[in-house]
């Protein structure tokens, strides 16, 4: 499966949502890949398109005291896919330059207004994606769900529909503090 997870920087929590299954589908003798799977759950690709000719769009780079050289491109109210203008989301480009000349490129969607003063936390709260791995996958693997890197498809995809029950019972242990947080906060 290709997993989808919530995270934020300073918090260890994860929220995983609805995974894309790498199937091995009807006639193929091959089975599917990530590559595939994240086409599917990223459908098109109107939103880059629409960023990269809007004249919108505000660039803004400083460099760290360490050397690192950030450059943002950011555009607010774009719309996310071709067929639907609605609802609008907020764009968020970035790259880095490291003191050694290695480039990375990013780029993300989110629902808070994007100013000159907030890049750099949606940045960090957008690349804090390693919290997938060692927060929520390997948490799948070796606390009780014996989620497996390999766990197969089965017949019929029994497999794949376990994959999402299991998922979704990560999910609801994961909301608990937040529900019982919420409770508490509501009685005083």
């Amino acid at each position: 499966m290709l997993g989808v997870v919530l995270v934020h920087p300073d918090d260890k929590r994860v929220f995983a949502l609805a995974p894309e299954p790498i199937l091995k589908p009807d006639g193929k003798k091959k089975n599917d890949c990530e590559r595939n799977a994240a086409k599917r759950l990223l459908t098109g690709r109107f939103l880059s398109d629409w960023a990269a000719a809007a004249p919108a769009t505000v660039e803004t780079t400083l460099t760290d005291p360490q050397g690192f050289r950030h450059r943002f491109r950011y555009l607010n109210c774009a719309p996310l896919n071709e067929s639907n203008f609605a609802p609008q989301v907020h764009f968020l480009e970035y790259r880095e330059r490291a003191p050694d000349g290695t480039l990375t490129h990013f780029a993300w969607v989110t629902e808070i207004p994007i100013s000159e003063h907030n890049p750099m936390p949606l940045m960090r709260g957008a690349r804090a994606r390693w919290k997938i791995e060692n927060e929520a996958f390997n948490t799948l693997k070796t606390q009780g769900y014996h989620f497996e890197h390999d766990f197969g498809h089965g017949h019929q995809r029994l497999s794949t529909l376990l994959m999402h029950l299991m998922m979704l019972a990560f999910l609801s242990t994961r909301l608990r503090p937040l529900v019982t947080f919420h409770l508490v906060m509501n009685r005083h």
